[in-house]
């Protein structure tokens, strides 16, 4: 059994998948369990935290990617997509290969390729709830639904005005706040401002790096 409290040593795909899948479990559920002391609730978490993080990184060691990936963990959605390809991608311990130096430009390749899968399909689901949003508005407006259909599919590709009406939809037809309505349709800007600022960031060392070689 490898140590759960330490970044040392490899995990290979059916450990990673059981220790992820209990963690994912235990979150769950303990995130529900009443609240009686705030300290013990928190170093718990804290230990939880760690133990998710190494797991990640001996399972990154194992299939021979660097322990940069890391940073996907905490990118939302797109963390989803990471641990399932972990759970794919084959091991590499046993394979004889030709130790290579690392390269910022195919780390930098690599995480926008699996950030694409994810946002693209992020992008559809969000598209679906988004144009429920605005059916929803454009229902609560008309009282029809077969006109709310028709009128939504013709907004949803105007942005001002897709935008208030699904936003109106999420308050008055789902009972969502005036915030979580407006973070709806606001909040795949700020995935996408991260992704940029992640791109913005590797680049950066990436330039870094070339002028120090």
């Amino acid at each position: 059994m490898p140590n759960l409290l330490s970044p040392t040593g490899k995990l290979t795909r059916k450990p990673y998948v059981i220790i992820i899948l209990s963690l994912l479990f235990i979150m769950h559920f303990y995130d529900k369990a009443p609240t009686e002391n705030l300290a013990i609730n928190i170093i718990i978490l804290l230990l939880l935290l760690v133990v998710y993080i190494f797991t990640i990184i001996k399972r990154l060691k194992d299939i021979g990617w660097s322990r940069l990936f890391i940073i996907l963990t905490f990118i939302p959605f797109i963390s989803y997509i990471f641990l399932l390809i972990l759970a794919f991608e084959k091991s590499n311990s046993g394979v004889e290969k030709v130790k290579q130096s690392f390269s910022w430009e195919n780390f930098k390749n690599q995480i926008f390729g699996i950030s694409t899968i994810g946002f693209y399909i992020m992008y559809f689901i969000y598209g679906i709830v988004q144009f429920s949003a605005i059916y929803s508005g454009a229902n609560a407006i008309f009282n029809n639904g077969i006109i709310a259909f028709i009128i939504a599919g013709f907004i949803c590709y105007i942005p001002l005005i897709g935008t208030c009406v699904g936003i109106y939809g999420a308050h008055i037809g789902w009972e969502m706040s005036w915030a979580s309505s407006f973070l709806l349709f606001f909040a795949p800007y700020l995935l996408i401002g991260s992704f940029f600022l992640i791109g913005l960031l590797i680049d950066k060392v990436s330039t870094w790096q070339h002028q120090h070689d």
